[in-house]
């Protein structure tokens, strides 16, 4: 699973990596801001923070990335 963080939506790094992902069958998860941009339409789960505000916008990333994170802690036992 391929997950990824961006602002925009519009880093060509992190749109080739999730064209990437999906030639090779790899799941992705991308969370976005600002509309999503190029990356709204590769991805295959997408995770929209409506603000385009830079600021809240990685902050909500980060939030659930430590969500998520514990989420899996969970499952795999390491509470």
């Amino acid at each position: 699973m391929l997950i990824v963080l961006s602002t925009s939506g519009n880093s060509q790094n992190i749109n080739n990596a999730l064209i990437k992902a999906k030639e090779l069958s790899i799941s992705s998860i991308a969370m976005l801001g600002k509309g999503g941009g190029e990356s709204f339409s590769i991805a295959e789960t997408v995770i929209l923070i409506d603000s385009n505000s830079t600021a809240r916008v990685q902050e909500s990333h980060q939030l659930i990335s430590h969500i998520l994170c514990e989420l899996i802690e969970a499952e795999l036992g390491y509470e």
